[in-house]
């Protein structure tokens, strides 16, 4: 029997989830002849509810698993809901989603009034129904949007102290709706008693990455030598996203850090909201790159902000990957979707908090340690990247010395930001298909790359196969993780005086530009 996850399109914010998540799915599209049978999960749409209501009615009153959300319950399953708007939530302990903690939603739920349903988590919302053998999970929110939203407001982020760092990030917790779906997926094929395959995160042989990237408005040549000397020593690659203002820097420092990466950081401190400005602005940035041989595919944009009329001119200037903390942190990688299409530029989302954000919190030296520490085993629990970034003007090498000879310890894979950028496109490139068989699982694909999988049971743990090999599942060597969790609590979302204090030096800041 083949397995695979039928996906109802368009549905970009759950193909990006998908997708993200390496699982075996294929495009379902409205004018195909549907025969839902043949998935052993459906992801329907509002379009194939309308439409084709019966006939997955008939399939999840089988052996059927649905998945639905917000846009698609009421229709589907004739249940009438209380909308709600909601900002955030906190899951419940023991439930399924106990260690995703605080999730920013900042959006309307449709909470379902038929009490006869399960409750997976109170306080999510997330529900179930039975009809007879199969299943619907019904989610009370939108996921394509809440992984589209294209807002950001300022945050406090989880620290053991009292008073906490604060960036200006995308407004919605992608990365844990993310690992929301994930967990319900998985769930979905523990009741069907079948294997979940996932294409691995990492190249073959690695269990984790890290990847240093640095922003170097401000930067003076000693602050960079220096940056650059602490990372040889501890034999870290990191990516330098330059500004171009200073000539002497553009040709003789940046071209002499050849063991690093290059990419662009701006050439005026600003994003703008027309799409000609920020080409632009970029186009001269470029211009001086070329003068000096500088050759750079990435972008990272000031202030971490993000909106489509610069996703659209670093699509038409030919980068392939940008970050910006405003579309989206602490997430796994994905291409951002906007007028009705996928991007070309890949999104590399990192954790929002630097040095200075920490700094301008009171964080002593060894609070700036601890904080990086936890950030790093909490990422790594979860098996995502550990994405960090610094500012070399905001100096703290010594901080930065504790948490390299940290990082060694953990031995994990470290590319350049365009180097996991290549090795990310070729995993989202990799198609592949599994059978599973009296207890025994086969996945087929090309077998030209290093994209290896891994087999999840929620129970068990994972085990990592091969393609076009054949395995006994009850021979596999599975590895549990138990994924670590911050005591995030409700405070962090209430208001705070210091919240007005940093927008408005983040103004003033802009103003100066």
């Amino acid at each position: 029997m083949q397995i695979k996850i039928g996906l109802c399109v368009p549905n970009p914010g759950w193909e990006i989830i998908l997708s993200q998540e390496g699982l075996c799915f294929e495009k379902i599209e409205q004018e195909s002849a549907c025969n839902f049978e043949e998935y052993a999960l459906v992801i329907p749409n509002r379009e194939f509810v309308k439409s084709k209501k019966q006939l997955l009615a008939k399939y999840f009153a089988g052996d059927g698993l649905v998945i639905v959300d917000r846009d698609t319950f009421p229709t589907l399953l004739d249940i009438g809901s209380l909308m709600k708007n909601v900002s955030y939530r906190i899951t419940k302990e023991n439930s399924l989603f106990s260690q995703v903690g605080l999730v920013d939603f900042y959006t309307e739920f449709s909470i379902p009034k038929r009490n006869t349903l399960l409750s997976l988590d109170a306080a999510l919302d997330i529900n179930e129904y039975s009809e007879k053998s199969g299943n619907v999970v019904i989610l009370p929110f939108s996921i394509n949007d809440l992984i589209l939203e294209q807002n950001s407001i300022r945050k406090r982020f989880y620290a053991d102290r009292k008073e906490l760092p604060s960036e200006v990030v995308s407004k919605v917790s992608k990365g844990k709706i993310r690992e929301i779906v994930f967990q319900m997926v998985q769930q979905c094929f523990l009741k069907l008693n079948i294997p979940l395959i996932q294409k691995w995160y990492y190249p073959s042989g690695n269990k984790n990455a890290f990847i240093f990237r640095i922003d170097t408005d401000f930067c003076s040549a000693e602050d960079a030598k220096n940056l650059y000397a602490l990372c040889e020593k501890y034999g870290i690659n990191a990516t330098w996203f330059v500004d171009t203002n200073d000539g002497k820097m553009l040709s003789e420092v940046y071209p002499s850090f050849t063991q690093h990466g290059i990419a662009l950081h701006c050439e005026r401190h600003k994003v703008y909201d027309s799409y000609k400005e920020n080409c632009d602005n970029i186009l001269c940035a470029q211009e001086k790159l070329k003068q000096y041989d500088l050759n750079v595919k990435g972008f990272a944009a000031p202030f971490g902000e993000w909106n489509e009329a610069l996703g659209k001119a670093l699509e038409d200037l030919n980068f392939e990957y940008s970050s910006e903390f405003g579309l989206d942190y602490d997430d796994l990688p994905f291409y951002p979707y906007f007028d009705d299409n996928f991007s070309s530029v890949m999104q590399i989302p990192v954790h929002p908090i630097s040095v200075g954000r920490l700094r301008r919190s009171h964080f002593t030296n060894q609070e700036m340690t601890n904080y990086y520490r936890s950030i790093i085993d909490y990422k790594f629990s979860r098996n995502m990247p550990v994405i960090l970034y610094h500012h070399p003007h905001h100096k703290k090498l010594n901080v930065w010395e504790e948490v390299f000879a940290y990082i060694q310890t953990k031995k994990p894979w470290n590319p350049t930001m365009h180097e996991f950028m290549k090795w990310w496109s070729t995993r989202s490139d990799k198609n592949y298909s599994y059978e599973f068989n009296n207890g025994e699982i086969i996945v087929s694909d090309d077998g030209e790359d290093d994209v290896i999988f891994r087999l999840l049971d929620s129970q068990k743990g994972s085990a990592v196969i091969h393609s076009n090999e054949s395995y006994k599942i009850d021979e596999l060597s599975f590895t549990k993780r138990q994924p670590l969790g911050f005591n995030e609590k409700k405070s962090m979302r209430r208001y705070h005086w210091r919240d007005s204090l940093n927008n408005y030096e983040q103004r003033k800041a802009k103003k100066k530009q």
